[in-house]
């Protein structure tokens, strides 16, 4: 019996991950370049985003994408890169505008645009932190349920000093609502469900709940055991 189980589990996660696999190249590559936190890896799917035909879909898609190289480009402390990078998210969104000004995953990720900015250059928060704000918080007015305006809604409110209307609690229902956005047999495939999910441990572990964080980043290692950030700098943090 016992050998059966494991055998039904095995499959189960062999399963998942041929699912990973039969998508679209692009959420694979991204997928890859998010965990390795490459810059070389993300070039390459901002190439292939680039190269699609020029759709809002793929407009979006690009800006999303975008979104998470521009990520590992600040870890990194690429100033050359997270430029290309916001600069590439800014012209996707600009040109997504035109066929939809109440999109709610546009506003969110403009949110999140204007917030790198700040990141890269502090001073840029008194001219953009409020407009960060404005949209974060039309995206999830447009769409309560889009992953994106709920994810840049919560990470605003993570990110920004409570002197300046942040606020961790809030920022922890936001990035629920999020995560909980993902269908659960795409959940490991898309990096972005992966990085909502280290980012609501992070504002669980802020508000006190460590417990809470624990949980979420466990969450996150299921479904992706080789999450690196979370298993080797997140998670052994909260101890």
């Amino acid at each position: 019996m016992l050998y059966l189980t494991l055998l039904l589990v095995l499959i189960a996660c062999t399963s998942g991950r041929a699912q990973c696999d039969q998508q679209a190249t692009l959420q694979t590559e991204a997928r890859k370049a998010y965990l390795n936190n490459d810059l070389d890896d993300w070039d390459k799917v901002l190439a292939t985003a680039h190269a699609l035909p020029d759709t809002p879909d793929n407009q979006l898609s690009t800006a999303r994408l975008a979104f998470g190289a521009a990520g590992a480009a600040m870890a990194h402390q690429s100033d050359e890169h997270l430029t290309t990078y916001l600069d590439l998210m800014e012209a996707s969104l600009d040109e997504f505008w035109k066929t939809d000004k109440k999109h709610p995953a546009a506003h969110g990720l403009y949110s999140a645009y204007l917030g790198m900015l700040i990141a890269q250059s502090p001073m840029k928060g008194m001219l953009y932190g409020s407009k960060a704000n404005k949209y974060a918080a039309k995206g999830v007015n447009f769409g309560p349920t889009s992953q994106e305006a709920q994810y840049c809604l919560g990470s605003y409110l993570f990110y920004t000093p409570t002197t300046w209307g942040g606020d961790p609690q809030k920022a922890v229902e936001h990035l629920k609502a999020a995560a909980a956005t993902a269908p659960a047999d795409q959940a490991s495939c898309d990096w972005f469900h992966l990085q909502t999910l280290a980012l609501l441990g992070q504002a669980q572990a802020k508000t006190g709940d460590t417990q809470a964080a624990r949980m979420t980043y466990l969450q996150a290692l299921k479904l992706e055991p080789e999450f690196a950030y979370v298993k080797n700098v997140l998670l052994p943090g909260l101890d």
